[in-house]
């Protein structure tokens, strides 16, 4: 076999069996988390509760098991601080609805006689 291509495919081996499916399942959960970090610091931010928030943090707590069970500890942390993070989201970054004006808010306009 050509030398190059033997160092190639060791070189494959070695990284296949050194870098487990679980630190790419970490990885992104802790990228998820990352990216929603800007979402739960700016105070000025309006998330939808039911339609976005509230699944994403059950799908990312209800994942956070089959992990632990498998052994994917990382993985599992960071779908639990995912669930945290996106349940802190839901509670405090919810949009406030318009208020309504009332009759002394509003303003009648009075003909010109």
């Amino acid at each position: 076999m050509i030398p190059m291509l033997e160092v190639l495919i060791s070189i494959y081996h070695l990284l296949a069996n050194a870098l487990h499916p679980e630190l790419f399942l970490a990885a992104g959960g802790f990228m998820f988390n990352l990216i929603a970090l800007p979402t739960l610091l700016n105070p000025n931010a309006g998330i939808p509760r039911i339609q976005s928030v509230l699944s994403v943090a059950a799908l990312l707590f209800c994942f956070t098991l089959p992990y632990i069970w498998m052994g994917f500890y990382w993985s599992a942390g960071a779908n639990a601080i995912g669930a945290v993070v996106w349940t802190i989201i839901a509670i405090y970054r919810t949009p406030t609805p318009n208020p309504t004006p009332t009759t002394s808010q509003t303003q009648t306009v009075q003909p010109a006689d």
